[in-house]
């Protein structure tokens, strides 16, 4: 996974944490937040809800399987 990518992808996932924190919003509704606060690519398309919930769920697995390393 490219870098700029990367660094996207914890960034949808630090506003998930804080949309999430104290039960404020569920999970389905800070995904959709999550995808329409997004800016618009070349073609005029922005992330569906369902791509930054895998993208947050893939950086979730992926901490997890670090800290399971160490």
């Amino acid at each position: 996974m490219g870098a700029k990518r990367e660094a996207k992808y914890e960034k949808w996932m630090e506003r998930f944490l804080e949309l999430t924190k104290s039960r404020k919003h569920t999970a389905k509704k800070a995904y959709a937040i999550i995808a329409k606060s997004e800016s618009r690519d070349r073609d005029g398309n922005r992330p569906s809800a369902i791509v930054v919930e895998r993208a947050i769920k893939s950086i979730k697995k992926q901490r997890k399987a670090e800290e399971q390393d160490d």
